[in-house]
């Protein structure tokens, strides 16, 4: 994780170390800028944010690059600039709002994320792994039953 005080996408992150993917993202008025910016504006400026917070070449940056994709949060009509967060006394929610119902319906989200990374893009994916995981238990479950 890295938090630059500079940069129009100031904060880094992986999920885990050695991951090959990394997540890039802008809050506040750097966001604002970026609303109004293509794709490939986004990228651009991303890879100008990266090379200067890691203090390489953004050449080199751009070579490592597979892919991209991006999001407008902003702009996302179900997120509508939201996150979850847990309150004071609340460390068993994310327990409770990820808890499968009946073996059938499975809830992933960052809202359901433990932890660290409640309210967090990796949170997401990781409830996601979980969600899957927990979709797929049950599927098995069933074909035993039959």
């Amino acid at each position: 994780f890295v938090q630059a005080n500079r940069g129009a996408v100031p904060v880094w992150w992986a999920m885990r170390r050695n991951d090959a993917v990394l997540t890039g993202w802008a809050g506040g008025p750097h966001a604002t800028k970026l609303q109004r910016r293509s794709p490939a504006q986004i990228l651009a400026v991303a890879l100008r944010s990266l090379a200067e917070v890691l203090g390489v070449d953004r050449g080199d940056v751009k070579a490592a690059l597979r892919d991209c994709q991006t999001h407008r949060w902003g702009r996302d009509p179900f997120a509508r600039m939201a996150y979850s967060f847990s309150r004071v006394g609340g460390d068993e929610a994310p327990v409770a709002l990820g808890r499968p119902v009946a073996g059938t319906l499975f809830f992933a989200g960052e809202a359901t994320a433990e932890g660290e990374e409640i309210g967090t893009v990796h949170g997401a994916l990781s409830s996601g792994r979980r969600a899957a995981q927990e979709c797929l238990a049950a599927l098995q479950r069933r074909r035993k039953r039959r």
